[in-house]
């Protein structure tokens, strides 16, 4: 649950801590995002160089200036201390004002649980904060990630070619049960297996945008759909 009034230390659940990067997480950042079987799934390149780790803190610290309930944030194990990764809601790049969800987490953190705990705490919170929507986007054959969707009460509505220049699985919840979602998808799920994955691609071109990504916001962020 969210502490009261306040986003520092942020989100506190069973077993995670869901707060703003700090500089000392650098070292963790960088070993989360210089893994290719991490970035693979945002359409991204490795990091090679730590600076890189430092820049993007600096980054998604100045989103959060701007606006601390929308944002890129550490998931933190509470036990250790350690950053298990990175949970995202903000809008999404060249959309009209559409929130996406989305997380990253080092491989060494995969299969606990860690997504699908922190991601549907700052789903909640999202709701909480007036977002009447929120969607996720992932490549065809992200199954992982697929899976932390379902588990948070994500509906699968398709696939859609809307964002990101690349058909994706489209995700949607809405913050009532009688909700229904603002658009449709271009397909249905069922065509996905008669696509191609970028992913599968030995030399994919990467996206206009990094899918998912937590790299901070455009230059110009769309006005959120918040009535």
């Amino acid at each position: 649950m969210a502490e009261s009034g306040e986003r520092a230390p942020g989100l506190i659940t069973d077993r995670l801590v869901v707060r703003p990067w700090q500089s000392e997480d650098a070292g963790r950042l960088f070993d989360i995002y210089r893994r290719v079987e991490v970035v693979r799934w945002i359409g991204a390149e490795p990091m090679r160089e730590h600076r890189e780790a430092d820049a993007m803190i600096e980054r998604m610290s100045a989103r959060l200036e701007l606006d601390p309930r929308f944002g890129a944030w550490a998931v933190v194990e509470r036990s250790s201390g350690v950053p298990v990764g990175g949970v995202s809601l903000k809008p999404i790049p060249d959309g009209d004002g559409e929130f996406e969800i989305a997380w990253q987490l080092h491989p060494d953190s995969w299969g606990r649980g860690f997504a699908s705990e922190a991601a549907g705490a700052v789903l909640k919170r999202g709701f909480a904060d007036g977002l009447p929507e929120v969607w996720a986007l992932t490549y065809l054959d992200n199954d992982r990630s697929a899976a932390v969707c379902r588990r948070i009460g994500m509906q699968l509505l398709g696939i859609t070619n809307r964002w990101y220049g690349t058909p994706l699985l489209m995700f949607w919840t809405g913050s009532g049960s009688a909700q229904e979602p603002s658009f449709g998808p271009d397909a249905t799920a069922g065509t996905a297996a008669r696509l191609p994955s970028p992913t599968a691609a030995p030399e994919r071109a990467v996206p206009p945008r990094r899918l998912g990504a937590s790299y901070g916001p455009p230059a110009e962020s769309p006005t959120p759909r918040i009535p």
